[in-house]
């Protein structure tokens, strides 16, 4: 039977003792977070927590992690659940590397005595487990009820993970952090503030000076909001024009079809255009004709017998 400890250090404030059923309810959880999770649900192994005071303003979970399967004395599944817990109570969820989660590990944070000796392929599927869990957020909502019951109790001033039981880990999370870990931490969105838009409408607008000539020039235009200057856009149109594709008889009055794109900024709470765009035209139209009234002649003039 193999077995790997890791123990949960909980930080205490001078001469004060931990709530008992604050502790009771973060141990549950701890150990949920352990064996709770799909990736690492195995029947063969069996965790047992132990409540240990440590050193003075100190308290510690030590978990013994055991399973009944071996393979030379040594089982990857305890390795990488060991690892990640270290993980969960630690500062590497801000910098989470493989080379971070390799040294936690193979104990390079702790003492000689709890490293783990595993061969390269061992180590390959170890990583690849250890990934899987992180990258897939393994027994967060467990994780987080750990900070969440830890932070009813005002006892308890930080929170850490080592593999060595009752010793103080190098990395303690601080109190002000539980929140943020325990999913309860307000996020202000700051309000977005528009001050620019581009709406793009359908319009028919009557041409008043073109340009015929590619390029970004100003064309010439009236449409519903009184004249204004905008280049037209659309290249395949204006190749069209200068190539003479278009059937355009020039004349006063020429309407357009086109997406309108409005330059608007707002001023005083109102939204003022400031500069106009033809994005695309969808058709031309000559001048509609003025209708011819065919009225009957007049009568010729008499000969003076009437």
């Amino acid at each position: 039977m193999s077995s790997a400890p890791v123990s949960l250090y909980l930080d205490l404030k001078p001469g004060e003792k931990a709530d008992l059923e604050v502790v009771a309810r973060a141990s549950i959880a701890f150990a949920q977070a352990i064996k709770g999770s799909p990736l690492f649900l195995d029947p063969s192994i069996e965790i047992r927590i132990e409540l240990a005071s440590g050193t003075e303003g100190s308290l510690s979970l030590n978990s013994i992690l055991k399973s009944i399967k071996t393979a030379d004395g040594k089982d990857i599944t305890l390795a990488a659940v060991g690892s990640i817990v270290l993980f969960w109570f630690g500062n590497h969820v801000l910098d989470w590397t493989f080379d971070k989660v390799m040294d936690i590990a193979t104990g390079k944070p702790e003492p000689a005595q709890v490293e783990l000796h595993l061969a390269p392929e061992d180590m390959k599927s170890l990583q690849g487990m250890v990934d899987k869990a992180i990258t897939g957020h393994i027994a967060q909502e467990h994780v987080q009820q750990v900070y969440r019951e830890l932070e009813a109790d005002p006892s308890i001033t930080g929170v850490g993970a080592t593999r060595v039981p009752e010793k103080r880990p190098e990395t303690i999370i601080p109190r002000s952090e539980f929140p943020a870990r325990s999913g309860t931490a307000l996020v202000v969105i700051p309000e977005i503030v528009t001050t620019h838009r581009e709406p793009v409408t359908r319009q028919t607008l009557v041409l008043i000076r073109p340009v015929l000539l590619t390029g970004n020039r100003r064309w010439r235009f009236s449409g519903r909001h009184g004249e204004f200057g905008a280049p037209v856009l659309d290249d395949e149109f204006l190749q069209n024009l200068v190539a003479g594709k278009v059937p355009v008889q020039m004349g006063a009055g020429i309407e357009m079809d086109v997406d309108l794109q409005a330059i608007e900024e707002k001023q005083g709470g109102v939204w003022v255009p400031v500069a106009y765009n033809i994005l695309k035209v969808h058709g031309v139209r000559p001048a509609p004709s003025q209708q011819v009234l065919n009225l009957p002649s007049p009568p010729p003039k008499g000969d003076g017998n009437e």
